[in-house]
């Protein structure tokens, strides 16, 4: 009999933070503007009332989770999992059903935007192993649209499920900016269920209002 995952476990195992390999220090610019903000990453982030109204939970994590599925081929991975990095970050975590939001703010850089879209273009076949449980995916990347800064768009878009079929559909959208030498990432993971307009919406306003945040922090 095929086997179906439900949402926590797939939300508990698939998500979060873009990989980073490089750190921005906290002094202000040579140009004026202002370094990273004052404070810890966790009174940066965007409270509850931010996130859709309804009986959705949110939570706080001082470090986003490192639980998450095998992805191959490796560097991959940062479009699926978190991935460690060497700077402070905290996560705003929202769950809501077939939905999942994490947004991230991270005191440092991570990849650049050009180095990312070109592991994006190696990440077109890539597969999963979660406990035994497989899948398989692609990840596309561009520009995003309506943001208020820069901002990368990746889409990783594949399903697991046993003995090769695809009984459980996932879609995973991550915005990423890097507004005042901060990183911050908008993952959207969406399961069992199409993806949505509404849902392309919701990764753009959360991602906006928590540039605006970082931006006018002290």
């Amino acid at each position: 009999m095929t086997r179906i995952l439900p949402i926590g476990a797939i939300s508990a195992a698939l998500i979060i933070v873009s990989a980073c390999t490089s750190v921005v220090e906290g002094e202000a610019k040579t140009d004026g503007s202002p370094g990273l903000p004052n404070g810890d990453p966790e009174s940066l982030l965007l409270p509850r009332e931010d996130f859709p109204a309804g009986a959705g939970t949110y939570e706080v994590l001082k470090q986003p989770g490192d639980d998450g599925p095998s992805v191959s081929p490796v560097e991959c991975n940062i479009f699926v999992n978190h991935d460690t990095v060497p700077f402070e970050q905290a996560a705003a975590q929202y769950e809501d059903g077939a939905i999942r939001v994490d947004v991230v703010v991270g005191k440092g850089i991570t990849d650049s935007f050009s180095a990312l879209e070109e592991k994006a273009g190696r990440c077109k076949s890539v597969t999963l192993d979660l406990d035994g449980v497989e899948g398989t995916g692609s990840v596309k990347m561009g520009k995003a649209s309506g943001a208020t800064v820069d901002t990368t768009e990746s889409v990783f878009s594949g399903g697991l499920g046993l003995g090769g079929e695809q009984t459980v559909e996932i879609t995973i959208k991550t915005l990423t900016a890097h507004p005042r030498g901060a990183t911050v990432t908008v993952k959207v993971l969406r399961a069992m269920e199409p993806w949505s307009s509404d849902d392309d919406k919701l990764a753009l306003t959360l991602l906006n209002k928590q540039v605006a945040k970082v931006q006018n922090a002290p």
